[in-house]
């Protein structure tokens, strides 16, 4: 109920809007662009989300043809350099790249791209900018999986040169269970904190929208601040959402 009134409000708030400035102009642009993205976002990464980690989240790419297993590593607070990363979350970040390694080895890739961007989100009239990192498997050898034919035909040179394309979803299931079941493998268990707050998303649909700061109500029932610059949802522990009462 409740979010379907949110749901109403935003959509008559922009309908007003909409009346008001026109479609053409920039202040409209400049709303729309950012919200659009990270809505569009979100929709995507949560039911491809294969690991949450303490401090970092990893998720596939959309698009896994040619670049099967590509993976996006995204850190779980707001943070825009690796400058300003923690010990703990560069150990946990390795640890990560480690695991996706030693698995797409296993499947013939020759390399991994592991790298930070960051260019989309400078492109919006409202930079919201997230540490992330886009891991790249490259395979030397085409090969088929699940029927599907890859070949990195840019192999040795930017991935960029490839044009992307998504899989069945079926094909997309597998992978995403293949990816899961190395890190649940491989990686130690989130803390209890972690594991109720995800309990919790699953079992009630939390949704936590993506502003740089977004009052909400946390596990415990109290009202918390948090800055939050990441993808919509983050257990209270965590940097970014520490606030009185929130502890």
């Amino acid at each position: 109920m409740r979010r379907m009134r949110w749901q109403s409000w935003a959509l008559g708030f922009s309908l007003l809007y909409i009346l008001v400035k026109g479609f053409g102009s920039s202040e409209y642009a400049s709303m729309v662009t950012p919200a659009r993205f990270y809505i569009q976002s979100y929709f995507v990464e949560t039911r491809l989300v294969v690991y949450e980690g303490e401090y970092w989240r990893v998720v596939l790419h959309e698009k896994q043809n040619p670049h099967f297993l590509r993976s996006i590593v995204r850190l779980k607070r707001v943070c825009e350099s690796p400058v300003c990363l923690t010990s703990a979350e560069r150990r946990e970040r390795d640890e990560i790249e480690l695991v996706l390694h030693t698995l797409v080895l296993r499947y013939g890739a020759t390399y991994t791209n592991f790298m930070r961007l960051m260019n989309n989100a400078y492109r919006s009239p409202i930079p919201m900018p997230v540490m992330h990192y886009h891991f790249i498997p490259r395979y030397k050898t085409p090969f088929s999986f699940g029927e599907i034919y890859f070949h990195d035909k840019a192999y040795g040179r930017h991935y960029s040169e490839n044009e992307e394309k998504p899989v069945p979803p079926a094909l997309m299931l597998l992978i995403k269970n293949i990816v899961g079941k190395e890190f649940k493998d491989r990686m130690p268990k989130p803390s209890a904190e972690v594991a109720f707050f995800l309990k919790k998303r699953k079992n009630h649909g939390m949704v936590f929208c993506r502003f740089q700061i977004k009052i909400f109500r946390n596990l415990r029932g109290r009202i918390s601040v948090a800055h939050l610059v990441e993808r919509f949802d983050m257990p209270p522990a965590y940097q970014t959402c520490t606030a009185e009462g929130g502890k």
